[in-house]
């Protein structure tokens, strides 16, 4: 379905992409670089701009209860964004910490991936064709792993829009969330 960009897909028809989904992407993946910039699109819905732009500033490692937070400004409202995960979760033990770890002792304000978005883009496109073929349908990108995130905290979490707002930097969440939140709380209670 095309609309504006080349895998639109409408709000209502959005779907959570689990971890057996986007498995074979990180498993594939051409470098530790991008498998990073897709474990942390998948594990926080940032934009793949803002997941470029990340600085080891903008990361801060909790020892004392082992968790990571990223702190970060989101690109097209400006609101902060601080999702913070614990280690016990695979992609973040061996994925973003280590990646984040390999950075320690730079300046905090070099960024950590040294490349663009639109190369990043190409090269999940790519993987895309070499594990779906030409089924676009099966397609992943970027954008679609940032509403999979908000999906999931709405629908699975049941997060309250300040929580949503607050873990992907959005200065609103749209009512689609909102409903589908709804729609999932009172499933089979009638």
């Amino acid at each position: 379905m095309k609309h504006g960009s080349r895998y639109y897909i409408p709000r209502d028809q959005f779907h959570i992409i689990d971890r057996p989904e986007i498995q074979p992407y990180i498993d594939k993946a051409p470098g530790d670089d991008f498998r990073f910039a897709v474990a942390t699109a998948w594990l926080t819905g940032m934009r793949i701009s803002e997941i470029v732009d990340l600085k080891q500033g903008n990361f801060s490692v909790q020892e004392h209860d082992q968790s990571l937070t990223i702190n970060y400004q989101s690109k097209k409202h400006g609101r902060k964004g601080a999702p913070s995960f614990l280690w016990t979760d695979p992609f973040v033990s061996e994925i973003v910490l280590p990646y984040f770890r390999k950075a320690e002792g730079e300046r905090r304000d070099r960024l950590l991936i040294r490349t663009t978005t639109r190369r990043y883009q190409q090269l999940l496109q790519k993987l895309n064709k070499e594990l779906h073929g030409s089924e676009e349908s099966r397609f992943i990108t970027f954008h679609q792993m940032r509403h999979s995130r908000i999906t999931y905290l709405v629908q699975v979490l049941q997060a309250t829009i300040p929580e949503v707002m607050g873990f992907t930097g959005r200065a609103t969440v749209p009512n689609e969330y909102m409903i589908l939140q709804q729609t999932a709380k009172f499933r089979g209670r009638f």
